[in-house]
């Protein structure tokens, strides 16, 4: 922290000497102004007369080094009429290409009790790493120290090679002369609050370059307070991040453009879904019409007979009988195939997975019936229940049945059986077809993938059902032999009571 009555000054000269700058504390110590001073030789204003000829060649000699290790000096200086010493810290300075341009020297007075023989040796070593710190921090980082109102009083060759000002463009003004209008006030005032009562603030600033480059820097203002607490001065740290921003930049809209990605192949799936359930609902339409039109045809025959009198009161309640029968079993077939055939929003319940295969078989029957296929499920005492939504299940199950009908030669079975496993539960639908080729299993998940004839089939059918049990939590599994059937496993987490 800066006392109130600060001893530090720095000053820069060009390479023969003559002053280039001079801070306020400078101005102050040694009573003069920085326009007084501006191009005078310093060892011809301020050294001792007695060592004005040696410090100038000691500085010269420094200078003609070219070496950036930072050089302390004991030096005698001529301040306000007073001799004083001075421990300086003198370190080169570059211009663009490189070059040296001068040198930069920073030090401060100490007085005769601090410099008697005893202390000086130690205050030369603190003044030293003192100096040193100094140096490293102002080679590693944007510098700038401003008064109480934010008035800049100092900054280092970085802030301005960075912001594209003099320093003399910059001395004397505010950081308004940087502002880029990316933040919004009350930015700014939240920042002045907290430095204003003395703590420290933290945070990323876009600035604007001379030329209007916007560059963004991690900031952090450490305020100098007095005796009382109150803010004097304010020293401004800063790391250009405008690389890690642009990079935070791309990654955001990296991730935006991956979201749309994902909206869109979640609704394309939904799509697929959809569009595979209603080709599936197109050829089982014909199957199940000819399945409610032997149970229609019975009822009107009731009807017709009981219409016309015909049955007498001993056969009445029987014919109502098979009048309500038949219509039950036209209610149901209708109701699976409504029930596979409307899309719904998926929900996370318990699902019977018996009950799902019993629908659909009864969906399937027409088409198990004319390849005269037999239906057979294994039902566990304690009926399997899975953890997902009934609806794109009940979808799964019959893209596998079908598949499993169309593989079965006449007068075949379709066994299906459950193997419950720890936390996972799989529904396994076992046909006696022929099985499938080693060189192909592989593929038969495979989007658009078909074994049958062209316009067979979608070859979408287990690629959708994979999509949906892996949307589950599970897994499909195949097994097949050649000319031992196929048995597909639908693996899914169990319902957990």
């Amino acid at each position: 922290m800066y006392s109130e009555t600060s001893q530090d000054l720095l000053v820069e000269l060009d390479p023969k000497g003559r002053v280039l700058y001079l801070d306020v504390e400078g101005e102050r110590l040694l009573c003069c102004t920085d326009t007084d001073v501006l191009g005078q030789d310093w060892f011809e204003r301020f050294a001792r007369p007695a060592d004005r000829d040696a410090s100038r060649a000691h500085y010269l000699a420094f200078v003609a080094s070219d070496v950036d290790t930072p050089q302390a000096v004991d030096d005698i200086l001529m301040a306000c009429g007073v001799e004083r010493r001075v421990l300086w810290h003198q370190v080169l300075l570059r211009d663009a290409d490189g070059g040296v341009c001068g040198a930069r020297l920073s030090g401060a007075f100490v007085d005769a009790a601090d410099a008697s023989d005893d202390n000086l040796p130690m205050l030369r070593d603190a003044l030293k790493r003192l100096h040193e710190l100094r140096f490293a921090l102002d080679q590693a980082s944007i510098l700038a120290i401003t008064d109480r109102r934010g008035v800049i009083i100092h900054v280092n060759d970085t802030f301005c090679a960075i912001s594209g000002h003099d320093r003399d463009d910059l001395v004397g003004q505010t950081h308004a002369v940087v502002n880029s209008g990316h933040h919004p006030p009350e930015f700014f005032k939240q920042m002045w609050a907290t430095i204003g009562s003395g703590r420290v603030w933290k945070g990323d600033v876009c600035n604007r370059a001379r030329d209007g480059r916007l560059y963004w820097v991690a900031t952090t203002i450490v305020p100098f307070v007095d005796r009382r607490g109150r803010a004097y001065q304010y020293l401004a740290i800063r790391t250009e991040i405008t690389e890690h921003k642009e990079t935070e930049r791309r990654l955001a809209a990296a991730v935006d453009e991956l979201a749309a990605a994902n909206d869109r192949i979640v609704r394309e799936h939904a799509r697929m879904l959809q569009a595979e359930k209603l080709s599936s609902v197109g050829m089982l339409a014909a199957g199940v019409a000819h399945e409610i039109n032997n149970p229609l045809a019975g009822v009107k025959a009731c009807v017709t007979a009981l219409r016309a009198g015909k049955v007498g009161p001993d056969r009445r309640e029987m014919y109502f009988d098979t009048v309500v029968d038949g219509l039950e079993r036209m209610q149901n077939i209708v109701t699976a195939l409504l029930n596979f055939a409307r899309p719904v929003t998926p929900s996370q319940t318990a699902v019977n997975l018996p009950d799902v295969v019993a629908s659909c078989m009864l969906l399937a029957s027409p088409h198990a019936h004319k390849r005269r296929v037999q239906f057979e499920q294994d039902v566990p005492e304690t009926p399997p229940r899975a953890m997902g939504d009934r609806s794109q299940l009940m979808q799964a199950v019959m893209n596998v049945i079908i598949n499993a009908i169309h593989a079965s030669p006449p007068e075949a079975e379709v066994r299906v059986t459950y193997v419950e496993a720890g936390d996972q539960i799989a529904l396994q639908v076992r046909d006696q077809g022929e099985g499938i080729p080693a060189e192909i299993i592989d593929r038969v998940c495979d989007p658009f993938f078909s074994t049958k004839p062209e316009g067979k089939g979608t070859g979408l059918g287990l690629s959708v059902t994979l999509g949906i049990i892996q949307a589950h939590g599970g897994d499909l599994k195949l097994e097949s032999e050649p000319g031992q059937g196929t048995v597909v496993s639908l693996c899914l987490p169990r319902w957990q009571d």
